[in-house]
């Protein structure tokens, strides 16, 4: 069957219908709920830590800065904690329309792959915004009563969600490519984190094969901008990261198509 062309409108039904189906289950505000706990759990763990050598550096004179300090490795908490969590988000993507055994009904279905796939991806997506925008209340709520920079902080919230959105995308891939929920989620689980861990592989490495594996490195290259730097190099970095998962994605279901 030949694809049919991009529809932005196809997009956002699947999205749409993919986000209600996530919120009228569990699971989904499991995954909130914890994110929430554990990531606060962080954050005031960190402002205490803050508190408590702010006496001694008033006294040695030696500023502390509340971006570095406290938002950087909260930041940092966070793509740590996704890496746990998009497996969960994402297993479900095409693994479980396989279980229901409506995966043939979606490929015979008068929509683009494209469609199909940006509509999964976006769906997720949308779960992955909802929970990070919650979690967003910890950093507003500590520029509300310290000293912080709203465009510096805004720029490392920006540099989460792009790793998050990265990651996802593989996960998507990995699940047009699994028959199984859980085999899907194990996969990205360790595939993500493989990938999280690079930059610790490259410097173990060094030399030009560990320069090669840093530049490649996610956690790497979101760290400018959970410092609150933005470098074009870097958005594109995570765009193409994106767009490869997805590229997967649509070659994966093209393949069962072809077979079906």
């Amino acid at each position: 069957m030949r694809d049919s062309k991009f529809s932005i409108t196809n997009v956002l039904a699947i999205a749409g219908k993919e986000l209600r189906t996530a919120f009228i289950t569990p699971l989904a505000y499991i995954l909130l709920a914890g994110f929430l706990l554990t990531s606060g759990f962080f954050f005031f763990t960190l402002v205490q830590i803050f508190n408590q050598r702010l006496p001694q550096a008033a006294m040695l004179d030696e500023p502390m800065n509340l971006h570095e300090w406290v938002l950087t490795p909260f930041y940092s908490t966070l793509l740590i904690l996704l890496v746990f969590i998009l497996p969960i988000l994402s297993m479900r993507s095409f693994a479980e329309e396989r279980q229901r055994g409506t995966m043939e009904l979606l490929l015979s279905a008068p929509l683009s792959l494209t469609d199909l796939v940006w509509g999964k991806f976006l769906g997720a997506a949308g779960i992955v915004g909802v929970m990070l925008l919650v979690v967003g209340v910890f950093p507003i709520s500590l520029a509300l009563v310290g000293e912080i920079e709203p465009m510096p902080m805004l720029i490392g919230f920006i540099g989460v969600v792009l790793f998050a959105a990265a990651f996802l995308a593989l996960g998507v891939a990995i699940s047009a490519l699994t028959s199984s929920q859980t085999v899907a989620a194990i996969i990205s689980l360790v595939v993500m984190l493989l990938f999280y861990l690079l930059d610790t592989a490259a410097l173990q490495l060094g030399g030009k094969f560990g320069d090669l594996l840093l530049r490649a490195a996610p956690a790497n290259r979101a760290t400018p901008l959970m410092n609150g730097v933005i470098e074009g190099i870097d958005l594109v970095y995570f765009a193409s990261v994106v767009i490869f998962g997805l590229f997967v994605a649509k070659r994966a279901l093209e393949a069962q198509r072809a077979n079906a």
